[in-house]
């Protein structure tokens, strides 16, 4: 773990964002920075979500951002179906 730290820090501060996309979240109060980089050796996406406290960057290999998309997809196709009944 201590070294997965050390490599998002390294991510933040490194490579170069070929393509950003923004978004915000919780009614604009969150910014959702989705940032594709290219280092030397890799390509990557760097989420980095800030609020009026708190930043934070979620350092995301293709495969995870892969694994990401799909959650999101399937997020849709639920949307996509009727809601289930609510029984009071």
């Amino acid at each position: 773990m201590f070294k997965r730290t050390f490599r998002t820090v390294k991510r933040v501060m490194t490579g170069k964002v070929v393509a950003r996309f923004d978004s915000t979240a919780n009614g604009g109060l969150t910014q959702l920075s989705f940032r594709l980089k290219d280092s030397r050796d890799e390509r990557f996406v760097m989420l980095a979500v800030k609020s009026a406290a708190h930043t934070q960057f979620v350092d995301l290999s293709l495969a995870e951002f892969e694994q990401l998309a799909t959650c999101v997809d399937r997020v849709r196709a639920a949307l996509a179906e009727p809601a289930a009944p609510r029984h009071p």
